[in-house]
């Protein structure tokens, strides 16, 4: 009865106080005679779940993942080794692997890889929903990706495309079921750490949304880079790819500056955030009009596709810059309702 009613008034003064008590997780292990282990831990400056209380279908999310991310990048690894063996090899006008778009969507799939594996990592460990759904997202265009690259190619001695078919084809609808699975039941280290209170969890879920837009539009802006350099000169500018290297590390800076200003509550960070955002929206423009000039020397087998890629990447871009703004005035116009305290990144 003492053990009851000391869980009781535990569990009292966690709510009073708005967040929830390890001590109190551990008195009830302890009636059950095993020993407590706490829900969230702080590593370096982040505070991260516990794998030790991972439950049976995050294991399988992550080793469902995992798999897939590595054999996948196996394949595609395969592929651009293969692809760099056509050394004098004609495409169309343009000649040596280069030409190749199979050479450029490859590469392409690697760093989406990458990202995928983050978001699947991230999201997981520190309960970012919003990631989650990004990195259902990515798989969705990493299954578009390959199956309308191999029925394109569709040529004798290239099982290496149907055997990454069938292995994403089979494998990413798990993916995305687990990745949904695991969504609904994430909230709890949000609760724990935040408390019931909804004005919080709000101010909360902002911040995360906007990390998150950073992030994707970090990777849109990556994937257009790498297409653009993976392309010939015939095709692009030695300006053109200056200028967007450049670009994409500013944008990296900028990501960074971001997302210190969420956890910082910082308002000279804040200033120069809105400032740099005027070069990342002109990094996209200038995307679209460069491929819009250079579109005509895009013939060499089915480099069109490239073109369409840039395009799309370009014009994503731009929406999510815009979300990235609106989001921006709604974190800014939180600062200082107590979550600076509270949050860890």
């Amino acid at each position: 009865l003492n053990t009851i009613s000391h869980m009781a008034s535990g569990e009292a003064s966690g709510t009073a106080s708005g967040t929830l008590s390890d001590d109190v997780s551990g008195e009830y292990a302890s009636i059950l005679g095993a020993k407590p282990e706490k829900y969230q831990k702080k590593v370096f400056v982040f505070q991260i779940r516990n794998p030790k209380r991972f439950h049976w279908l995050e294991w399988t999310f992550l080793l469902l993942a995992t798999f897939s991310i590595l054999g996948t990048l196996g394949i595609t690894i395969q592929r651009i080794v293969h692809t760099r063996n056509l050394e004098g090899r004609s495409f169309g006008t343009c000649i040596g692997w280069k030409c190749n778009p199979d050479f450029t969507f490859a590469i392409l799939l690697v760093v989406n890889l990458v990202f995928c594996a983050a978001y699947a990592i991230d999201g997981l460990l520190r309960e970012q929903k919003y990631e989650m759904l990004t990195y259902i997202g990515g798989v969705l265009v990493v299954m578009v990706y390959v199956i309308s690259n191999y029925i394109d190619n569709k040529k004798a001695g290239e099982e290496i495309r149907l055997v990454r078919l069938i292995l994403l084809c089979a494998l990413g609808p798990l993916n995305v079921i687990l990745a949904l699975m695991v969504f609904y039941r994430m909230g709890f280290l949000e609760m724990n750490t935040i408390g019931v209170n909804t004005t919080q969890i709000r101010i909360y879920r902002t911040g995360v949304e906007f990390c998150t837009w950073l992030k994707f539009n970090f990777q849109i802006a990556a994937s257009c880079l790498v297409v653009v350099l993976c392309r010939p000169s015939s095709e692009t500018s030695p300006s053109l790819k200056a200028i967007l290297s450049i670009g994409l590390a500013l944008m990296a800076l900028w990501t960074i500056i971001g997302w210190m200003l969420v956890y910082k509550e910082n308002n000279l960070l804040a200033v120069i955030f809105i400032l740099m955002s005027s070069t990342e929206a002109a990094f996209y423009f200038y995307l679209l009009v460069e491929t819009g000039v250079r579109h005509r020397h895009f013939k060499p087998h089915n480099a069109v596709y490239v073109a369409a890629t840039l395009y799309t990447g370009g014009s994503l871009g731009i929406v999510n810059f815009c979300l990235i703004v609106i989001w921006f005035f709604k974190v800014v116009l939180n600062f200082g309702a107590g979550m600076k305290e509270k949050i860890l990144p």
